[in-house]
């Protein structure tokens, strides 16, 4: 047997400092780190492995972590030290207290894993996360989505025509896909004034759907080591597609995010500051408006803007298309819910192939209801936002959070709550048809985008998507429910940031019925 008098001098050195400094390390996490008297498990405490474990190695597949925190609620209460520096809350009352402040910063751990660092997502400091999502707010606001709904109706229109296709042929269609070609082909418009046209490929571009689910799957991996992204990133994508096929989706979507800033970014040196013509006051694109911003020049540099666009890209275009997939798989297992919608929407949209506009929509209470039980109950963020306060101690109960320290809450924590939401797993939107107390009590909790500073820019977009083609699809179409069972394709059961269903599932599939006069 081997000993360490067997190795050269420098290494026993090595070894033996490595394993004095890692059992210091522990005993200063467990008794003298400023987190040392909260309550949780002694192995988190004490090292980042358990966290490893948790979310890539215990369970039947990876993406466990925010389920086994849960259970760490349900045995040591509502605050729970979740590993050596970071404070999880479950406690639907204070999620305000903790998000709804600007002054906060952002703990990187969980985000590092869209291997973004330039984008918005992935900006620590408040002040530059201020300096960075200062010129895009005014592209995201609800008056911009408005003035560019056209473009939102004519790609829903595109999906109808392939939805139809599907109708001729007599062919099953996997709605993600739809829905998929659907927002990528918005979001890629909005951004670059050029869409990947998921949409003129009447199997509604496949590829481009397994390339965006598979860009979450290495997620608990990349959140344990970040750096995966990098080293893959100068590695051959031959190689990685051979090693590591998820990495290589990863890379790909990257990859075509850059070539179109970099498109973007050359027509602007060749051509100069010639905007697009709109009715807004600026150009068309996101990108066209962070060129014309008063922006630093390195906040414009094609890599800055690289990892902001792939960001935009991802999260505008997957989160989105499982909330329609969730809504449109619960109003087709409840006839109930379907005729109900049907009828509102047979009177606003008398003409099927007319689609109304997205602010008469918004009055529609039961397609309001349905849209927000969608959001409520698809899990489509599940990773948990850490934000931290370098000056304050935060206060909950009878605990004094020390300042700097990283506090959690999960989004599915707050939405899934049975105090809040009766029969939380159940798609009831009758909750949100209640008298006005009742519905704004509901609606405070309503947060499937966050709060605050550090909320979804895009949320406006998104709600213009969901309210469009959900009136679309349900008003022109009719369906059957094809080869899906909820257990297996419905529900989240991984956290990959969004929640994933189960290995190999193709999601929601359907059969077009007819087309409805």
């Amino acid at each position: 047997m081997l000993s360490l008098h067997d190795f050269p001098p420098w290494l026993s050195l090595s070894l033996g400092a490595v394993f004095v400094y890692t059992i210091a390390l522990a005993i200063y996490r467990l008794y003298f780190h400023p987190l040392a008297r909260f309550p949780g498990p002694k192995l988190a405490a004490a090292t980042y492995w358990y966290d490893f474990y948790q979310d890539c190695i215990a369970g039947p597949f990876p993406g466990q972590g925010s389920y086994h925190i849960e259970k760490l609620h349900e045995v040591y209460g509502p605050i729970v030290r979740v590993n050596p520096d970071e404070i999880a809350v479950k406690d639907p009352y204070w999620y305000d207290t903790l998000y709804n402040s600007g002054r906060r910063d952002k703990w990187l751990r969980n985000h590092k894993a869209n291997g973004s660092p330039g984008s918005l997502a992935q900006t620590a400091g408040r002040e530059a996360h201020r300096l960075r999502k200062a010129p895009l707010l005014p592209f995201f606001s609800k008056r911009a989505v408005t003035e560019l709904e056209p473009i939102i109706k004519q790609k829903v229109s595109m999906m109808c025509d392939g939805i139809a296709g599907f109708l001729k042929r007599g062919e099953p269609l996997i709605a993600g896909r739809a829905f998929t070609a659907l927002t990528l082909d918005v979001i890629t418009d909005y951004c670059f004034n050029k869409s990947w046209e998921c949409l003129k490929d009447p199997q509604f571009s496949p590829h481009w759907k397994a390339t965006m689910s598979g860009l979450f799957e290495p997620v608990p991996f990349m959140k344990q080591f970040p750096i995966m992204a990098q080293i893959m990133n100068l590695l051959p994508r031959s190689l990685v597609k051979a090693l590591l096929p998820e990495m290589a989706l990863f890379l790909g979507g990257r990859d075509a995010v850059h070539e179109q800033v970099e498109r973007i970014v050359e027509e602007r040196k060749k051509n100069g500051k010639e905007k697009l013509a709109t009715s807004l006051d600026g150009p068309r694109t996101v990108f066209h408006t962070l060129l014309d911003s008063n922006l630093p020049a390195q906040e414009k540099e094609v890599d800055r803007l690289t990892d902001e666009g792939f960001v935009m890209v991802v999260a505008g275009a997957e989160t989105t298309s499982k909330i329609l997939s969730t809504i449109f798989y619960h109003i087709l297992a409840n006839p109930s819910h379907l005729e109900r919608l049907r009828n509102e929407l047979d009177k606003v949209m008398p003409n099927p192939e007319e689609l109304t506009d997205w602010s008469t929509l918004e009055k529609c209470k039961f397609l309001t209801a349905c849209v927000n039980e969608g959001m409520r109950i698809s899990n489509a963020v599940m990773n948990r936002l850490q934000l931290m306060d370098p000056t304050e101690t935060l206060k909950y109960k009878e605990w004094a959070i020390p300042p700097s320290t990283p506090i959690s809450m999960s989004i599915p924590f707050i939405l899934m709550d049975p105090t809040i939401f009766a029969e939380p797993k159940t798609f009831n939107p009758s909750r949100w048809i209640q008298n006005e107390e009742k519905k704004e009590n509901l609606e405070r909790f309503l947060v499937p985008f966050a709060k605050g500073s550090r909320g979804c820019l895009g949320q406006n977009l998104a709600m213009a998507e969901l309210y469009l083609a959900t009136a679309a699809v349900v008003r022109r179409f009719e369906f059957e429910m094809y080869d899906t069972v909820r257990e297996r394709d419905m529900e989240s059961v991984r956290d990959c940031f969004v929640g994933l269903p189960m290995p190999g599932s193709k999601g929601l599939q359907v059969r077009v019925v007819k087309k409805r006069e």
